[in-house]
Parts: C-alpha cells; sequence; structure tokens
C-alpha cells in the first residue's frame, strides 16, 4: 500500500512553522554538575501550516476545502502516515551516502544541513548515483532495518566517495485528532492552524 502524499493547495498562507525537536533528560546535582542522555539519536520536525483566506468550496469532490478535509479524514487524524514534501527542504544534489569500499552494498540515504547530517524520511526520486564522480547503474531503492529508505548496490562497489542527487519527502502523522474548519463567506472557508510531525518509518 502505498503512502499518501499531502495536497499542494493555493490558499496556503504565511506564516509557516518548522520545529526541530530533540529528546534530551537532564539530572542536575547538588554540585551544580548535570548528566544529560539523549532519547533518540535524530530530531523530529513539526510542521504547522494555515489556509487563513483562501479555502474554497463548491459542489465538486475535488474543492480545496473537500480535498484536504478528505485527506484529513483519510488519515483518521493521528492515525495514518502520509508523506509531506517541505517546498523549503525537499532535494540534496551531491549528497555524500558513503565510501564504496568492495565490501558494502547498502548505504543509508541522507541530506546534510550545514554541518549536521541524517537519514531522511522517503526518497521520492534519485536523477543520479555516482562513485568519485563517474556515474552508475545497477543500484535499487529499498527498505531498510534502519527504518529509513537505503540506495542498494547488486555487488559490492569500490573506487571512492558514493554522491546521491535526490529529492525527498518528510513521513509524518496529524498532531491532532480534531482540527477546525471555518467558513467565513459563501463557499469560502479557512484554516488558522494545521500541525504534523515526523514519525519513522513504519
Amino acid at each position: 500500500m502505498s503512502i499518501p502524499l499531502f495536497p499542494t493547495l493555493a490558499g496556503i498562507g504565511w506564516s509557516t512553522f518548522k520545529r526541530p525537536t530533540h529528546s534530551t533528560a537532564v539530572s542536575t546535582h547538588l554540585s551544580g554538575d548535570e548528566v544529560r542522555i539523549t532519547g533518540q539519536s535524530y530530531p523530529t520536525y513539526e510542521f504547522e501550516l494555515s489556509y487563513p483566506d483562501y479555502l474554497p468550496d463548491s459542489a465538486s469532490v475535488t474543492s480545496d476545502l473537500k480535498i484536504l478535509m478528505g485527506f484529513y479524514l483519510q488519515q483518521q487524524g493521528r492515525l495514518g502516515t502520509f508523506r509531506y514534501t517541505d517546498p523549503s527542504d525537499c532535494s540534496a544534489t551531491g549528497q555524500t551516502l558513503g565510501v564504496a569500499d568492495g565490501t558494502t552494498t547498502t548505504f543509508t540515504f541522507l541530506r546534510a544541513l550545514g554541518g549536521w547530517t541524517e537519514p531522511i524520511g522517503y526518497v521520492e526520486s534519485v536523477s543520479k548515483i555516482s562513485i568519485g564522480g563517474v556515474a552508475q547503474s545497477g543500484w535499487t531503492v529499498a527498505d531498510s532495518s534502519t527504518g529509513h529508505n537505503s540506495l542498494v548496490f547488486a555487488g559490492a562497489p569500490g573506487g571512492g566517495v558514493i554522491a546521491a542527487d535526490f529529492t525527498f519527502s518528510f513521513l509524518c502523522r496529524f498532531v491532532d485528532d480534531q482540527v477546525e474548519f471555518e467558513q467565513h463567506m459563501k463557499n469560502m472557508w479557512l484554516m488558522k492552524s494545521l500541525k504534523f510531525k515526523s514519525v519513522k518509518r513504519p
């Protein structure tokens, strides 16, 4: 069963929010010293969108209101998992995935933000795989035991740094089991806040 893609609608408003969140337990001693332990290796991301002015409705089942409301209902609130394409963070070019050592056949898809590198949620498309700058064939994209998409070679390659050009999305679920749609004029609705967060691959 394919994972549905969050709909792109014209009425999305500004501002939009993206909140990276870590999970850290902090124990403070009487001396003031601290012990800090993280509960997860990589952050989750919470997104918040709004449709403050333009969410039209009509008799058509494909009106913007019906598309968005139907998508939310399809997920049954917090139950379902869907893909979200963040317009500002959805592609990587020349991204290093590892080093071809002649032994390893599987490499996790990663993306870098400054000095931070982490696995991505869902690979949408791959336009190029290269090793040492030379384009490669004989590879596939697959799920891995780590819960992320992986690049899998038919045979263990050697010869240098593996780089990839690809697009990706975040796997998410809605934060709330209830959302509010407001009708502010005939055939015109709005939504002030719609929150969802990234999740690990099932």
